[in-house]
Order: C-alpha cells, then structure tokens, then sequence
C-alpha cells in the first residue's frame, strides 16, 4: 500500500492475526521505528508535499497505526499569516499504512524547541506544531490550555517573521507591522532586533 492512498480507509486485508511490537526495522532504509516516531510517507506526484505521520503502534504483518500531521493550508480553516512554513498540526485522523510507504524520519518539535535549534541545525525535515486538529468537526485547538498574542496585529508568534522588540513599550512587533500601525510605533523611540533563531 503506498502512501499515495495515504488517507483512504482500511483495506480489509489489514485486518488479520498480528501482534503489536515495540521496534521494527524498515527494510529499505535500515532504519529502527518505534511507536511515537514521526515519519515522512511517499505522496503523490513529484511536486507534491511530503506526508507526515505519527507512529501510534507498529505491527507483526509489517503494518503500522498512525495519526496524521496536517499542514494548516489542509484544514477547513485554512492557512492563516500566524502560520510557520513548517508548521503541522497533529490530526485525530488514524489510519492504517505499510511500512513500505516511509521513506524517511521525521523530527515534529514543539515550537519552543524549533525556536531552540540554531539556523545550522534545523533540516528540511525538521516541523514544529503547536495546534492540533478534529478532523470531524473541522475544529482546531491550541495544545497548550494558553497561546500567547503578541504584536499591535494581536496574532501568535511565527517563527518566520522578522520582529522588533520595544523596549519603551515592550512588545514585540512585526517588521511587516511596523508601516500598518506606523502611527502607535513613532511614539516608541527605540528597538532591538529580535533573533529568530534562539
């Protein structure tokens, strides 16, 4: 089964007698999966998004349970200027797939811990999410009971944005911010330049 069907229903044939297990060896990459892993799956087409998925359990008959990562453009929401470009968010969508459709490992941080990794260490293979996702009511949540709001825009923080630090009023605010709200700025004399790769 390849991951091309990535997000169809079970095939019939999955349903057999298996046993759960802790590791598995994918035999094409040599690489050891464990449940709660995070894999890049074969999509469809060669311009096509990479599909990332969660290991939930792993499986004798060379199956795996999985929940899928959406990325926000995927969702009934939509992508949204808050967005990072390697933003997921974890779905309740699970689903059923053949090791044979991993083709790699993934890393999925929180966003503190993107922000943590230094511009030489992030990967093309390297996502943060920070909102998960009901795929049924077409609903998405923060994972955290809180998210923090920052800028004259009041929207949460994007890594990939440049952002000033006021020190006269003590807000971070987006350069592409800076000429929209120009007026409330001019009365701030100074700022700071924040890095976006702490």
């Amino acid at each position: 089964m390849k991951a091309s069907n990535a997000r169809k229903k079970r095939d019939d044939k999955s349903r057999g007698s298996f046993k759960y297990v802790d590791y598995v060896e994918h035999v094409g990459t040599h690489l050891i999966l464990f449940p709660g892993d995070c894999v890049l799956l074969r999509s469809e087409g060669p311009v096509a998004p990479v599909s990332v998925a969660k290991i939930k359990y792993l499986r004798s008959d060379l199956q795996m349970e999985i929940l899928w990562f959406y990325r926000p453009e995927e969702t009934t929401e939509g992508r949204k200027a808050f967005h990072g470009k390697q933003e997921l968010l974890l779905s309740n969508h699970s689903d059923i797939q053949s090791l044979e459709a991993v083709e790699d490992v993934c890393k999925v941080y929180t966003l503190c811990q993107y922000m943590a990794l230094g511009k030489c260490e992030k990967d093309i293979n390297d996502f943060f999410s920070r909102f998960e996702y009901d795929v049924g009511a077409g609903r998405v949540s923060p994972v955290s009971h809180s998210l923090p709001l920052h800028c004259v825009c009041n929207s949460p923080y994007n890594p990939d944005l440049e952002m000033n630090f006021c020190q006269d009023c003590g807000l971070w605010i987006h350069v592409c911010c800076e000429d929209e709200h120009q007026d409330g700025i001019n009365q701030c004399r100074t700022y700071r330049q924040k890095s976006n790769n702490r």
